[in-house]
């Protein structure tokens, strides 16, 4: 769809629209669409953490790491790196 070009969130965008809606059209563009949505269909393992990120989740799982320890267990991560645990 083409969008309002008199609204200020667009307006840079008129000047570069044709040729972006030739791109899109193109056999190029299209078989990119078609590869991309083969490894989407093909994806096992999907994003969790939301868009909150690392900085917010890591010490939600250090802490539950530590609840674990603190009642005796030990969890099977424990001594593997930082990199593998997340």
């Amino acid at each position: 769809m083409t969008p309002d070009f008199n609204s200020l969130n667009y307006a840079k965008l008129q000047t570069f629209w044709d040729d972006f809606v030739w791109f899109k059209m193109s056999e190029e563009a299209q078989e990119r669409v078609r590869k991309n949505q083969e490894n989407a269909r093909r994806k096992t393992y999907h994003h969790t953490i939301g868009s909150v990120g690392y900085q917010t989740v890591v010490p939600k799982w250090e802490n539950a790491e530590k609840e674990l320890i603190d009642r005796g267990l030990v969890p099977e991560s424990l001594e593997w790196p930082e990199r593998a645990k997340h």
